[in-house]
């Protein structure tokens, strides 16, 4: 599975409605278009020593021709979109072993496809130098020895989570986009609309939920200082933006509540986001935003 994240340049963009929107690409685009759009990023092969990001960017941009279409204009009205039916690249390797792009992924089309759908939504990708290497893609598969980790190395359950809550809101991920190539066993991917988990939780959990009474840890996927696990200074899990949209910021199995009446809300939050989990099956072809 490919993963990136970014920005969006609309700060209505995080006021959600609660159903979401699926589109399947060979009733929106025609499929002549999606076969053009295969072949000519089969085409492209970066510059070695120059931006591979920026390269990206470019050649995605210039593919957005075969992917016009209306119905992405309408992403920033809900909390989620599906898009089924999307060209990938003809031959693929087996999934990496050591989180990296594999050596001998001849083309680019999953990671152009990927880039080409969040530029089409007005999305901004962008990339952290400090996670997965400054790589604008990420490849989300298990890693040798890591299996037990709770991050996208493992093959154990990893909670509910933002990415990189650790960040302050200026800084931080207001989007992600994930891609599937590979999933043999139609394993769900798990997202929880935050409008539906603050309306299963008591105003006095609210309020706490809102005070600065926890701990958020940054990710194992974030490599600081040689790898070390940093803590954030007291701060509260849900806020307001600077448009009074409300945001959520954390790790549910890390964040650390700093007293017992914190770690019982922290605990009805992690409830009310399990019963609010709405299950997304991405098949190969499938991309979710």
């Amino acid at each position: 599975m490919h993963k990136t994240t970014g920005q969006h340049p609309d700060p209505k963009f995080t006021q959600f409605r609660h159903s979401p929107l699926k589109i399947y690409a060979k009733t929106a685009i025609a499929a002549s278009k999606l076969e053009q759009f295969r072949e000519q990023a089969a085409i492209f092969q970066p510059v070695k020593d120059y931006d591979l990001n920026l390269q990206l960017i470019n050649e995605a941009k210039g593919l957005l021709q075969f992917l016009d279409t209306p119905n992405l204009s309408r992403l920033s009205d809900l909390p989620y979109i599906e898009i089924h039916g999307l060209p990938t690249d003809c031959s693929l390797p087996s999934p990496p072993r050591n989180g990296r792009r594999p050596d001998d992924k001849q083309t680019w089309v999953s990671e152009l496809l990927l880039l080409s759908i969040a530029l089409l939504a007005q999305l901004h990708p962008l990339a952290y130098q400090e996670v997965k290497n400054g790589d604008l893609i990420h490849q989300i598969a298990p890693i040798s020895g890591r299996e037990n980790s709770t991050s996208s190395a493992g093959r154990v359950y990893f909670d509910s989570h933002t990415d990189l809550g650790i960040l302050r809101l200026l800084y931080r991920p207001e989007y992600l986009a994930l891609l599937a190539l590979v999933n043999q066993k139609s394993v769900a991917t798990f997202l929880s609309v935050l409008d539906d988990v603050i309306a299963r939780l008591p105003s006095s959990v609210l309020q706490t939920l809102s005070q600065p009474r926890f701990r958020v840890q940054s990710p194992e996927v974030m490599h600081i200082w040689g790898g070390k696990i940093i803590v954030s200074e007291p701060r509260p899990i849900i806020a307001q933006d600077d448009h009074g949209a409300a945001v959520v910021a954390a790790n549910l199995k890390t964040t650390i509540a700093i007293d017992s009446k914190a770690s019982t809300a922290l605990a009805m939050l992690q409830q009310a986001v399990a019963e609010a989990a709405r299950p997304v099956i991405l098949e190969p072809g499938s991309v979710v935003i």
